[in-house]
């Protein structure tokens, strides 16, 4: 049984900054690929039958296993009809209270359910009674509203399946608000052309009159009004949750003369002109010019280590950044002031460990690892550099005892494979 899967996005946002998502496929590159030789022989129509057949047995079983996982404690277990293959729900005593009508029905968990009927979907709830009628081409659930698209255009509906934002908008993202005791939503929305926001009654918080948008951060949205950039703030809480129902204030006026600005991480904001790369501060002030040809925005590691006894093992910001030479781009990592603190020179640096205290890059298939201050952790280059996936655990992160701890490094230089563990 198909069982829904809420976290798949309803829209994409497309934006100047998808030049740096990019880049993470750019400079995100030191495994090894799968790569079919060219001269791989064609299966047979007898191979390619034997193999349909695996993965269909493989689906069928699949499907048993989802429906007998999907068992829930409210008394509801799922059904799936012999002929039709359609899917509802039976009681403790074997009623059939929900017919298996539907080609796709989510598990029940106590809230109404999402399904699907000839392609179109709803919601029902546990009598199988109707919410939301099964016309729409994709429902995603937030909280007790429900995001709606039909005909390519996106809508809010309540619990009751009342229409709390029509169903007009080309674009509509929500801007869930986590406070001490209680939830509340904002939507972010393209209408006509031009962005706003609604709150979760419907009602316009940000007029729809700006072209394009960055990151809302700390209460901090970077936007853009007949082609300059500004900043206004939110109020926030004592939990950085936005609290949309005070008013905002205009923080950057719309003077700023950037393609793009993507929004704060880390006090600084990655802008975008004229094929350029730099960073501002909140006030709008340039800290960083525009001489990077790529870059990705300050992040620190979420991983963070406490106290450790490794001078290279720290949890300071950096950007990664890049330049072109000719045709070949070179890759590099910058700190908060500017300062390049690996020098721009690798053919790659692995973002896939852009959240630890370490750097992975690589030249002329050469491997070397960096702290976050630029300094190597080990002084040889090797023809591998992989991290134990143990590193930096959770435990090890808290450390109440500040005991010793160690990272294991597996290393293959000159075709030997070794272990080095790094102490911190």
């Amino acid at each position: 049984m198909f069982l829904i899967n809420m976290q798949n996005l309803m829209m994409t946002r497309h934006t100047l900054f998808s030049k740096s998502l990019l880049a993470i496929l750019i400079l995100t590159n030191i495994s090894y690929a799968n790569v079919t030789p060219p001269n791989t022989p064609q299966k047979t129509q007898s191979q390619l039958e034997t193999q349909r057949q695996d993965e269909q047995r493989a689906k069928m079983r699949a499907e048993r296993q989802a429906l007998q996982r999907a068992k829930t404690h409210h008394g509801l277990t799922p059904i799936q009809g012999p002929t039709t293959q359609k899917y509802g729900y039976k009681d403790i005593q074997g009623n059939t209270v929900i017919s298996p009508i539907y080609d796709q029905i989510e598990k029940f968990t106590g809230d109404p359910m999402i399904v699907v009927k000839s392609g179109l979907y709803g919601v029902i709830d546990k009598n199988g009674k109707t919410i939301i009628d099964t016309v729409y081409d994709d429902i995603q659930r937030q909280d007790s509203y429900y995001i709606v698209k039909k005909q390519g255009l996106y809508g809010v509906l309540d619990e009751n399946g009342e229409v709390v934002i029509d169903v007009i908008n080309d674009e509509l993202h929500d801007l869930s608000l986590i406070k001490a005791s209680w939830n509340k939503s904002a939507y972010f929305v393209k209408k006509q052309g031009k962005y706003g926001i609604y709150d979760d009654k419907g009602s316009i918080i940000l007029p729809f009159e700006y072209d394009k948008h960055g990151k809302l951060e700390g209460g901090i949205l970077p936007l853009s009004k007949n082609g300059k950039w500004g900043m206004i703030k939110f109020a926030t809480d004592q939990y950085q949750g936005v609290d949309f129902k005070q008013p905002y204030q205009v923080m950057v006026d719309f003077t700023l003369d950037y393609d793009f600005v993507y929004g704060f991480t880390d006090e600084l904001s990655l802008v975008y002109k004229n094929d350029k790369y730099g960073f501002i501060d909140k006030t709008g002030k340039q800290i960083i010019p525009l001489i990077y040809d790529i870059a990705l925005p300050f992040y620190p590691p979420i991983t963070k280590v406490h106290n450790s006894k490794h001078p290279n093992i720290i949890n300071d910001p950096v950007a990664f950044v890049g330049r072109k030479s000719g045709e070949k781009m070179h890759y590099g990592a910058i700190d908060k002031t500017g300062k390049i603190i690996i020098p721009i020179e690798y053919d790659k640096v692995d973002t896939t460990v852009i959240f630890t205290p370490f750097i992975i890059a690589s030249k002329d298939n050469q491997f070397s690892i960096f702290g976050r201050n630029g300094s190597r952790i080990l002084s040889d280059t090797y023809d591998k550099i992989q991290p134990s996936p143990f590193c930096f655990g959770i435990l090890d992160l808290i450390n109440p005892d500040n005991k010793p701890r160690q990272c294991t490094l597996y290393t293959i230089k000159d075709g030997i494979e070794n272990e080095i563990d790094i102490k911190y």
